[in-house]
């Protein structure tokens, strides 16, 4: 039993081995005239983050009237059908920040509070001298190591609940309310995932086991293939290690890993919590907001890049540039190494108007 315990454990090693190499230098920030950028403040406030989701007339709610719902209200004088509209928008869930540079982080002081008890928690479970080291790679302050091969970067991140939701609510919630509106169940500030408090975002142990025992069934890759996209990353193994030279397309792909392990209720390999299927008491169709993230999906969530700041404001999926257009990829490049992107989950509902739902019509 221990020979095939030992033998497991070589032939794991082994396979963890492929990913450690060398980095080369990394492409920093650079404008289209190719000098170095920098980002004008480090850091983002509610209000950045509401201008951001109210940005381009709410382009990223993308509201639409989908049809109507019939339901039967009964009470001491009799009963009659009332309807209601049945309607899809997306909602500013999530706020996820990865990072590199630890002292540079846009959404402190919260997510320095939420990387410092995240590590606590870890160190009681797990030292870092112990960890196999799957998730682990190049950080913005080791200094730059040069080598060969394709650049082995690691990230932290925090996803919280987007502290801009509340004031997005009762704006364009209001607004759009007399029509119909599927309100949010995440909690404000409340940290969905911290990857210093995941033991597994650093040692990759299950994550590459799933990986390795799954790996010819897997739909992994972002971008690439007929996508018509450079390929950024893959979305497994979920930890905090990605393999670009360029420092926003690993950042990239971090942050779809994050967005599938909040979505992904039925593979719970980490410390999270999963966000709310829900939307108040409406009822919910097609499983919105319920479905997991999965990369290169724009019809379950959409990512909207906060920091570093830039006029550009649209929601996309990863990855967002196509091969032919190089120079604006530069554009969400940061100088100190730190991303921030809002996930836009998407919603299908209608607001109860009766005890009992009879049925729905689209259009």
């Amino acid at each position: 039993m221990i020979n095939k315990k030992a033998s497991l454990l070589c032939c794991l090693l082994m396979f963890l081995s492929t990913f450690v190499d060398a980095a080369p230098a990394l492409e920093r920030g650079i404008d289209n005239d190719g000098n170095p950028t920098r980002s004008s403040s480090t850091s983002l406030s509610i209000l950045d983050l509401w201008n951001d989701s109210t940005a381009n007339s709410f382009a990223c709610t993308k509201y639409s009237v989908d049809g109507m719902c019939y339901w039967l209200k009964c009470s001491w004088y009799g009963c009659r059908v009332r309807t209601s509209m049945l309607v899809s928008h997306y909602n500013p869930d999530v706020t996820i920040e990865v990072i590199q540079t630890e002292k540079k982080l846009p959404l402190s002081p919260v997510s320095d509070f939420f990387h410092k008890i995240g590590k606590k928690v870890t160190e009681t479970v797990i030292s870092e001298s112990s960890i196999l080291g799957l998730g682990q790679g190049y950080r913005a302050g080791d200094g730059q190591r040069k080598g060969s091969g394709v650049p082995k970067q690691f990230h932290d991140a925090v996803a919280m609940g987007n502290p801009a939701l509340p004031l997005y609510s009762n704006s364009v919630g209001m607004a759009l309310g007399l029509v119909g509106w599927c309100q949010s169940d995440v909690m404000l500030y409340n940290p969905y995932f911290v990857s210093t408090a995941s033991p597994e975002w650093r040692s990759g142990f299950l994550e590459g086991i799933y990986t390795l025992g799954n790996m010819l069934t897997l739909n992994n890759s972002i971008g690439g293939g007929f996508s018509g996209y450079a390929q950024w990353g893959t979305l497994y193994p979920r930890i905090g290690t990605a393999y670009h030279v360029d420092n926003s397309k690993s950042a990239g792909t971090i942050a779809t890993r994050v967005a599938n392990i909040i979505t992904n209720k039925n593979m719970s390999l980490h410390l999270s919590q999963t966000l709310p299927a829900t939307s108040g008491n409406n009822r919910i169709f097609n499983n919105l907001p319920g479905k997991k993230v999965e990369h290169n999906d724009k019809n379950t969530a959409y990512f909207q890049q906060n920091f570093p700041k830039n006029n550009d404001k649209k929601c996309r999926v990863f990855p967002q540039f196509p091969l032919t257009d190089h120079r604006s990829s530069k554009k969400i490049q940061s100088d100190t190494e730190n991303y921030v992107w809002t996930l836009w989950r998407k919603y299908k509902c209608c607001s109860p108007k009766g005890q009992s739902f009879i049925t729905k019509v689209e259009w």
